[in-house]
Protein backbone atom coordinates (compact mmCIF):
# COMPACT_ATOMS: atom_id res chain seq x y z
CA UNK A 1 0.00 0.00 0.00
CA UNK A 2 2.81 2.43 0.90
CA UNK A 3 4.50 1.95 -2.46
CA UNK A 4 1.23 2.67 -4.30
CA UNK A 5 0.69 5.85 -2.31
CA UNK A 6 4.24 7.06 -2.89
CA UNK A 7 4.32 6.26 -6.62
CA UNK A 8 0.94 7.80 -7.46
CA UNK A 9 1.33 10.68 -4.97
CA UNK A 10 4.70 11.65 -6.43
CA UNK A 11 3.38 11.43 -10.01
CA UNK A 12 0.36 13.60 -9.14
CA UNK A 13 2.45 16.08 -7.14
CA UNK A 14 5.12 16.38 -9.83
CA UNK A 15 2.45 16.91 -12.49
CA UNK A 16 0.84 19.67 -10.39
CA UNK A 17 4.22 21.36 -9.92
CA UNK A 18 4.81 21.15 -13.67
CA UNK A 19 1.40 22.73 -14.33
CA UNK A 20 2.15 25.41 -11.76
CA UNK A 21 5.50 26.20 -13.37
CA UNK A 22 3.76 26.49 -16.77
CA UNK A 23 0.68 28.48 -15.68
CA UNK A 24 2.46 31.04 -13.47
CA UNK A 25 4.76 32.37 -16.22
CA UNK A 26 1.90 32.43 -18.73
CA UNK A 27 -0.10 34.56 -16.31
CA UNK A 28 2.92 36.71 -15.40
CA UNK A 29 3.64 37.45 -19.07
CA UNK A 30 -0.01 38.22 -19.81
CA UNK A 31 -0.73 35.26 -22.10
CA UNK A 32 -3.59 34.22 -19.83
CA UNK A 33 -5.59 36.34 -17.42
CA UNK A 34 -5.57 35.90 -13.66
CA UNK A 35 -9.12 34.55 -13.78
CA UNK A 36 -8.29 32.08 -16.57
CA UNK A 37 -5.23 30.90 -14.68
CA UNK A 38 -7.59 29.70 -11.95
CA UNK A 39 -9.63 27.74 -14.50
CA UNK A 40 -6.49 26.18 -15.98
CA UNK A 41 -5.27 25.34 -12.50
CA UNK A 42 -8.46 23.62 -11.36
CA UNK A 43 -8.91 21.76 -14.65
CA UNK A 44 -5.32 20.61 -14.38
CA UNK A 45 -5.88 19.50 -10.79
CA UNK A 46 -8.82 17.34 -11.77
CA UNK A 47 -6.81 15.76 -14.57
CA UNK A 48 -3.82 15.23 -12.29
CA UNK A 49 -5.95 13.77 -9.55
CA UNK A 50 -6.98 11.00 -11.92
CA UNK A 51 -3.82 9.48 -10.38
CA UNK A 52 -5.99 8.83 -7.31
CA UNK A 53 -8.30 6.66 -9.39
CA UNK A 54 -5.39 4.80 -10.99
CA UNK A 55 -3.62 4.43 -7.64
CA UNK A 56 -6.66 2.86 -6.01
CA UNK A 57 -7.22 0.65 -9.04
CA UNK A 58 -3.60 -0.46 -9.00
CA UNK A 59 -3.84 -1.34 -5.31
CA UNK A 60 -7.14 -3.17 -5.85
CA UNK A 61 -5.87 -5.17 -8.82
CA UNK A 62 -2.29 -5.90 -7.74
CA UNK A 63 -2.48 -6.23 -3.97
CA UNK A 64 -6.10 -7.10 -3.18
CA UNK A 65 -6.91 -9.55 -5.98
CA UNK A 66 -9.49 -7.29 -7.58
CA UNK A 67 -11.37 -6.26 -4.44
CA UNK A 68 -11.16 -3.15 -2.27
CA UNK A 69 -13.50 -1.66 0.34
CA UNK A 70 -14.57 1.94 0.16
CA UNK A 71 -12.69 2.77 3.37
CA UNK A 72 -9.41 1.24 2.16
CA UNK A 73 -9.82 3.07 -1.15
CA UNK A 74 -10.56 6.29 0.76
CA UNK A 75 -7.42 5.83 2.88
CA UNK A 76 -5.24 5.32 -0.20
CA UNK A 77 -6.83 8.23 -2.09
CA UNK A 78 -6.55 10.72 0.74
CA UNK A 79 -2.90 9.81 1.36
CA UNK A 80 -2.11 10.22 -2.36
CA UNK A 81 -3.86 13.61 -2.16
CA UNK A 82 -1.88 14.72 0.89
CA UNK A 83 1.46 13.68 -0.61
CA UNK A 84 0.65 15.39 -3.92
CA UNK A 85 -0.49 18.51 -2.01
CA UNK A 86 2.76 18.67 -0.05
CA UNK A 87 4.77 18.34 -3.25
CA UNK A 88 2.62 21.08 -4.81
CA UNK A 89 3.34 23.35 -1.83
CA UNK A 90 7.08 22.75 -2.05
CA UNK A 91 6.94 23.39 -5.80
CA UNK A 92 5.18 26.70 -5.21
CA UNK A 93 7.77 27.75 -2.64
CA UNK A 94 10.54 26.80 -5.06
CA UNK A 95 8.89 28.83 -7.81
CA UNK A 96 8.73 31.87 -5.54
CA UNK A 97 12.42 31.47 -4.67
CA UNK A 98 13.37 31.33 -8.34
CA UNK A 99 10.95 34.15 -9.27
CA UNK A 100 10.77 36.46 -6.23
CA UNK A 101 8.70 39.10 -8.09
CA UNK A 102 5.85 36.66 -8.62
CA UNK A 103 4.30 37.13 -5.14
CA UNK A 104 4.09 40.89 -5.67
CA UNK A 105 2.63 40.33 -9.14
CA UNK A 106 0.12 37.80 -7.80
CA UNK A 107 -1.05 40.16 -5.04
CA UNK A 108 -1.48 42.99 -7.57
CA UNK A 109 -3.51 40.78 -9.92
CA UNK A 110 -5.51 39.32 -7.02
CA UNK A 111 -6.36 42.86 -5.85
CA UNK A 112 -7.40 43.91 -9.37
CA UNK A 113 -9.49 40.76 -9.76
CA UNK A 114 -11.29 41.23 -6.45
CA UNK A 115 -11.89 44.95 -7.06
CA UNK A 116 -13.20 44.12 -10.55
CA UNK A 117 -15.90 41.91 -9.04
CA UNK A 118 -17.30 44.84 -7.04
CA UNK A 119 -20.12 47.03 -8.36
CA UNK A 120 -18.61 50.11 -10.03
CA UNK A 121 -17.78 52.50 -8.57
CA UNK A 122 -16.99 50.53 -5.39
CA UNK A 123 -17.85 52.12 -2.08
CA UNK A 124 -15.29 52.61 0.69
CA UNK A 125 -16.53 49.63 2.73
CA UNK A 126 -16.20 47.25 -0.22
CA UNK A 127 -12.71 48.54 -1.02
CA UNK A 128 -11.72 48.08 2.63
CA UNK A 129 -13.03 44.50 2.61
CA UNK A 130 -10.88 43.73 -0.44
CA UNK A 131 -7.87 45.40 1.20
CA UNK A 132 -8.34 43.19 4.28
CA UNK A 133 -8.63 40.08 2.12
CA UNK A 134 -5.46 40.98 0.19
CA UNK A 135 -3.64 41.69 3.47
CA UNK A 136 -4.68 38.26 4.78
CA UNK A 137 -3.29 36.58 1.63
CA UNK A 138 -0.07 38.62 2.00
CA UNK A 139 0.32 37.43 5.60
CA UNK A 140 -0.21 33.82 4.52
CA UNK A 141 2.47 34.19 1.81
CA UNK A 142 4.96 35.71 4.26
CA UNK A 143 4.74 32.73 6.64
CA UNK A 144 6.19 29.57 5.01
CA UNK A 145 4.17 27.25 7.28
CA UNK A 146 0.89 29.04 6.51
CA UNK A 147 1.82 29.18 2.82
CA UNK A 148 2.35 25.40 2.81
CA UNK A 149 -0.90 24.82 4.73
CA UNK A 150 -2.76 27.08 2.30
CA UNK A 151 -1.34 25.10 -0.65
CA UNK A 152 -2.51 21.84 0.91
CA UNK A 153 -5.97 23.26 1.67
CA UNK A 154 -6.26 24.58 -1.89
CA UNK A 155 -5.75 21.10 -3.33
CA UNK A 156 -7.59 19.06 -0.70
CA UNK A 157 -11.22 19.56 -1.90
CA UNK A 158 -10.50 18.35 -5.45
CA UNK A 159 -8.51 15.39 -4.12
CA UNK A 160 -11.23 14.55 -1.60
CA UNK A 161 -13.89 14.61 -4.32
CA UNK A 162 -11.82 12.35 -6.57
CA UNK A 163 -11.10 10.02 -3.63
CA UNK A 164 -14.79 9.60 -2.77
CA UNK A 165 -15.84 9.06 -6.41
CA UNK A 166 -12.97 6.61 -7.03
CA UNK A 167 -13.67 4.73 -3.81
CA UNK A 168 -17.34 4.34 -4.66
CA UNK A 169 -16.64 3.20 -8.22
CA UNK A 170 -13.69 0.90 -7.62
CA UNK A 171 -15.24 -1.08 -4.77
CA UNK A 172 -17.20 -2.82 -7.52
CA UNK A 173 -15.16 -5.68 -8.96
CA UNK A 174 -17.00 -5.43 -12.27
CA UNK A 175 -15.73 -1.89 -12.98
CA UNK A 176 -12.52 -2.21 -15.01
CA UNK A 177 -11.64 -5.66 -13.69
CA UNK A 178 -8.02 -6.70 -13.37
CA UNK A 179 -6.52 -8.41 -16.43
CA UNK A 180 -6.45 -11.82 -14.71
CA UNK A 181 -10.19 -11.48 -13.89
CA UNK A 182 -11.28 -11.01 -17.51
Amino acid sequence: MTRTIIVFGVIAGAAMVLLQWIIYPLCYRGYITFENSNYFGYAGMLIVFSMIFFGIKSYRDNQRRGSVTFWKAFQIGILITLLASLIHGVGGMAYNLVNPDFKRFFLEKFTEYELGKLPQPPDAAAREAVAQQVDMVRQIYENPLLDMLFSVMLILPAGLLMTVVSGLLLRKKQLLPAAQDI
